[in-house]
């Protein structure tokens, strides 16, 4: 009779667990209120990605390393910041013909420090910038299976890298030698 009731109360106790979860079905997980530095996970995810990046560099861009400054970022004015604040919802649909995505996610993430922002504005909702720019940035990374890890496709995957590598390099607060 004890295996039974033992039976019983497990079964029990899993009903009970289940009428929990139905119950919390139809909650929204809101996202983090505060904004500050970056995420520690999305951090040590970026120093990967650009670790990735500077191998790939090494084997694939005849010497070339990756960008120290933004290309663009002088010149990003604030109506570029607004056509470009569409990519921090993952719209890329905001580029213009044959621009480089790489390039204007960091002129966006130049000209949004610059006004000393934590958080854009946004359709409605504020977005924590700093680690949008630098999710998407290590989801696009297109890892090689030798350790390394490009953007882009062809001619243009050097340059996108490069790119890349001076975005995460700024957004993570490394000097211009990348330390």
């Amino acid at each position: 009779m004890s295996g039974r009731a033992g039976r019983g109360a497990a079964w029990i106790a899993a009903a009970g667990m289940l009428v929990a979860a139905a119950g919390a079905w139809g909650q929204r997980i809101e996202p983090a209120p505060v904004p500050g530095p970056v995420g520690l996970s999305v951090g040590n995810e970026s120093r990967m990605a650009l670790a990735r990046a500077e191998r790939w560099l090494d084997r694939n861009a005849h010497g070339e390393d990756g960008l120290s400054a933004i290309p663009g970022a002088d010149e990003v004015d604030d109506a570029e910041v607004e056509r470009l604040k569409p990519l921090l919802e993952g719209d890329a649909g905001c580029l213009l013909a044959g621009e480089n995505a790489c390039e204007a996610w960091g002129r966006l993430a130049a000209g949004l420090a610059r006004h000393g922002m934590e958080m854009a504005y946004l359709d409605g909702t504020f977005v924590p910038w700093r680690n949008a720019i630098l999710h998407e940035l290590v989801v696009s990374q297109r890892p090689d299976g030798m350790g390394g890890g490009c953007w882009g496709d062809g001619e243009e995957a050097v340059r996108s890298t490069r790119a890349a590598c001076a975005t995460l390099r700024f957004l993570l607060g490394f000097g211009a030698e990348g330390d």
